[in-house]
C-alpha cells in the first residue's frame, strides 16, 4: 500500500487547500481529507509540510510527523489493509495519548530537519523510561513515575548529571504535548528535580595552538580515511569554525563567488543564513573532492550513515593526535570534534577581534536585541577579520 499525506491544490476552499491522505494499491485509489487546510503560501512542497509561518503549524506538524511515522511502520510490516492507514487519521484517533508514539513523531521530525543528535537523545531517553514503563500515556506522567523512573536510574548507578538530562528531556517532550493540547500541564516535573540539582560549572574549552595547526597542515603520509578527516577538520577551522555536521554536508549550491553560505543544523529555525569567504587554503581542500549528488564531500548522509561517519572521524581525530603529537590546551586532552570550533574562536578573542564580528563569522544565533537594532558588518571587514584568524 502506497500511503501519502500531502497538500491537495486541486481544490481551494474558503480555508485554503486540504491536506490529504492519498491511498493507493494496484486498482485502489483513495484519498481522504484529514481536515487541515493551508495557503499554498503557507506550505513547503518539497518536505510536504506547512511552513513554520503557518498559523496552525505548532499543533500540525508534531502531529503529521506522528501519521508518517505510524504509516511507515504500517509499510514497513507490509500492510495493505486500507482501513489501518485510515485510522490513523480518524477524529478519534487524531490526538494519541500514548507518550511513546508522540515522541517517535517528535524523533522522526528531527532526524528530517537533520537535527540527529537530539534525535538519538530523545531516543535514548525514551529507550530507558520503556524498559521500566513499556505503556505509557500522557494521563500516567505524574510525580510518581518519574521518581520511580529517577531512582531506578539512581540506584543502577548512572549519576545525578545523567539522570537530570534525562528528566529534562522527558520534560521537554512533555510540554511539546502540553503545547499542542494532548494533556493538561498537570506539573508533574514539579520537585522531582530535588536531590539531584546539577550545578553549573563554565566548563574550559579545548582548542589547539596557531603552531599546532601549522602541523596539521604540515602533515603528510596519512592513508585516505585520516587524510579526510583532517581536510574536514582543518575545513572547519578555515569556514568560521563551523560544525561538523555542517561541514560534511556541505552542498555544493552553497558555494557561490567564492563565498560559502552557511545555516547551522544546530539552532535549526533560529539559525539565519551567513556567509565567509573561501580563502585559498580551503578551496585547495575543496578541490581534492568530487561533489555526488549535489554534496561537496562522499559519503552517505541519512542517519545511520552519518553516525558511522561521526564516529570514524572521531576515531581518526585520536589516531591523528598521537601521530603528529600536538596537544589540546589547555590540558592536553583528546582532539575531539568541537576542538575546530573551539581553535577559532580563542584565536579571534587573542587577536582581539570585535565580539559582534566573531559571532557573524561563526554564525551564533543572536538574540532579538541584537536582531532589530544591529546590522551586520560589511562584507570587506568580515573578510579581513575572517583572514587574520585562519592565517598561519
Amino acid at each position: 500500500m502506497k500511503a501519502e499525506i500531502k497538500l491537495y491544490c486541486n481544490l481551494e476552499t474558503k480555508q485554503g487547500f486540504p491536506v490529504v491522505l492519498y491511498l493507493r494499491e494496484f486498482n485502489f485509489r483513495k484519498r481522504l481529507n484529514i481536515g487541515w487546510y493551508f495557503k499554498k503560501e503557507e506550505w513547503n512542497f518539497e518536505t510536504e509540510t506547512p511552513l513554520p509561518a503557518a498559523a496552525d503549524y505548532e499543533f500540525v506538524y508534531p502531529l503529521l510527523m506522528n501519521y508518517r511515522h505510524q504509516i511507515k511502520q504500517l509499510q514497513f510490516q507490509q500492510v495493505v489493509n486500507a482501513d489501518e492507514y485510515i485510522h490513523i487519521i480518524q477524529p478519534k484517533k487524531r490526538i494519541t495519548k500514548d507518550f511513546y508514539q508522540f515522541a517517535n513523531g517528535l524523533i522522526a521530525d528531527l532526524k528530517a530537519r537533520g537535527k540527529y543528535a537530539n534525535a538519538q537523545i530523545y531516543e535514548n531517553v525514551t529507550g530507558q523510561l520503556k524498559k521500566l514503563k513499556p505503556q505509557l500515556n500522557f494521563e500516567d506522567i505524574n510525580y510518581n513515575t518519574l521518581r520511580d523512573f529517577k531512582n531506578h536510574k539512581l540506584e543502577g548507578g548512572a549519576k545525578n548529571s545523567t539522570v537530570h538530562n534525562y528528566l529534562r528531556t522527558l520534560r521537554a517532550i512533555y510540554n511539546e504535548g502540553v503545547l499542542i493540547g494532548l494533556t493538561e500541564d498537570l506539573q508533574p516535573f514539579k520537585n522531582v528535580f530535588k536531590g539531584i540539582t546539577v550545578r553549573k560549572n563554565r566548563t574550559k574549552k579545548k582548542y589547539l595552538s596557531i603552531d599546532s595547526i601549522k602541523t596539521l597542515e604540515n602533515c603528510e603520509g596519512l592513508p585516505p580515511g585520516q587524510q579526510f578527516t583532517l581536510d574536514l577538520f582543518l575545513l572547519q577551522f578555515y569556514f568560521g569554525g563551523q560544525d561538523f555536521i555542517d561541514v560534511y554536508h556541505l552542498r555544493t549550491d552553497q558555494l557561490k563567488n567564492n563565498r560559502v553560505y552557511f545555516e547551522r543544523k544546530k539552532i535549526g529555525e533560529r539559525g539565519y543564513e551567513f556567509d565567509l569567504s573561501i580563502i585559498d587554503k580551503a578551496q585547495q581542500l575543496l578541490n581534492k573532492y568530487k561533489p555526488e549528488d549535489g554534496f561537496v564531500f562522499p559519503g552517505r548522509k541519512d542517519f545511520k550513515g552519518f553516525e558511522n561517519i561521526r564516529r570514524r572521524y572521531q576515531k581518526n581525530l585520536t589516531v591523528i593526535q598521537k601521530k603528529t603529537g600536538i596537544k589540546v590546551q589547555p590540558k592536553n586532552e583528546n582532539l575531539g570534534i568541537k576542538v575546530a570550533r573551539y581553535t577559532f574562536a580563542n584565536r579571534a578573542k587573542n587577536l582581539h577581534i570585535e565580539e559582534d564580528i566573531i559571532r557573524e563569522l561563526m554564525g551564533h544565533e543572536r538574540n532579538e536585541i541584537d536582531t532589530i537594532y544591529k546590522d551586520k558588518y560589511p562584507q570587506k571587514i568580515r573578510d579581513a577579520a575572517h583572514l587574520q584568524i585562519v592565517t598561519t
